[in-house]
C-alpha cells in the first residue's frame, strides 16, 4: 500500500481496505467505512472553506490517516504495530465483539493515540496554537455523522430501534460528548508533544500507546454485567461482515 499524499488519496486507500474486507468477509472494513465517511466530510469542509487554513487541515488529515493506514498494513503483514491498534484489529479478527465495539475500538486508537501525534507532527512548537480552532471544528463534523451511523446500526442490531425510540437524541449526545472529551484529550497530547525534544517523542508515544491500549482492553472486555449485554447483542446482531459493510457504506 502506497501511503497517501492528498485527502483524495486517503479516500482511495480507505476504499481499497473496504473492498479487500468485502472480498475476505472481514470486519476490518467496519472502521474503514466510518473513517471514509468522516474523511469525505472533512474534504468537503476544506473545499467549502470551512476551516481557517485548508491546506494545513489537508496536511493534518493525511498525516492522521497515515498512522491508521500504516497500522493496518503492518497488521496485515504480521508486523509489530501499536498496542492500541493491535487490540482493535485482533478483536475484529476473532469476531468476539459487537459491531459497535469494533467501531469504538477503532475510534479509541485513532483519536486517543493517533490524532494528537499527527497534530504535533503537522504543527510542531509554537505553530500548534494556530491549529486549535480548526482542530476543534472536527467535533462538528463528527457530530453531524452520529445520527446517520446510529440509524445504520439499527439495521445491524434490530432491538436498537426500540432503544432509539426510548432514548431519543440522548444517546447521540453521549456519543458526541465522549468523542469531544477524547478530542480534548488528543489536544492535550498534541500540545504536550509539540514542545517535547525529538529524542523524547518515542518514549512519550510508547507510554501513551500503553494507556490507550489499556482502555481498548476495557472496551473489548467490559465489566460482568455489561459483558452479558454485549454477548446478547453479539448473538442477535447481523453476523455477516459483507452485509454489515454494505449497511455502513450506504
Amino acid at each position: 500500500m502506497t501511503l497517501p499524499v492528498t485527502v483524495e488519496d486517503v479516500i482511495k486507500s480507505l476504499d481499497g481496505i473496504i473492498q479487500h474486507s468485502i472480498q475476505t468477509n472481514s470486519p476490518l472494513g467496519y472502521f474503514a467505512c466510518l473513517y471514509r465517511r468522516m474523511t469525505a466530510a472533512v474534504l468537503q469542509g476544506i473545499q467549502q472553506n470551512k476551516f481557517q487554513d485548508g491546506p494545513r487541515m489537508a496536511q493534518l488529515d493525511v498525516t492522521f490517516a497515515d498512522r491508521y493506514l500504516q497500522a493496518y498494513q503492518q497488521y496485515q503483514q504480521k508486523q509489530p504495530t501499536t498496542q492500541a491498534w493491535h487490540v482493535a484489529f485482533e478483536a475484529c479478527r476473532l469476531h468476539q465483539v459487537t459491531v459497535f465495539q469494533q467501531l469504538i475500538l477503532g475510534i479509541n486508537a485513532h483519536i486517543n493515540l493517533d490524532l494528537g501525534i499527527a497534530a504535533a507532527q503537522t504543527c510542531p512548537g509554537e505553530a500548534i496554537w494556530a491549529l486549535k480552532d480548526d482542530f476543534m471544528k472536527i467535533n462538528g463534523v463528527i457530530a453531524s455523522l452520529t445520527r446517520t451511523v446510529q440509524d445504520e446500526l439499527t439495521q445491524v442490531w434490530f432491538p436498537m430501534r426500540w432503544l432509539d425510540r426510548i432514548t431519543g437524541d440522548a444517546d447521540d449526545d453521549v456519543i458526541n460528548f465522549s468523542i469531544g472529551v477524547a478530542r480534548e484529550a488528543a489536544w492535550r497530547v498534541a500540545t504536550g508533544l509539540a514542545f517535547l525534544p525529538p529524542d523524547q517523542h518515542a518514549d512519550y508515544i510508547r507510554q501513551l500507546d500503553g494507556r490507550v491500549a489499556g482502555l481498548a482492553r476495557k472496551i473489548e472486555k467490559p465489566p460482568l454485567l455489561e459483558e452479558v449485554i454485549v454477548k446478547f447483542v453479539r448473538m442477535t446482531e447481523i453476523n455477516d461482515p459483507r452485509r454489515v459493510i454494505a449497511i455502513l457504506r450506504e
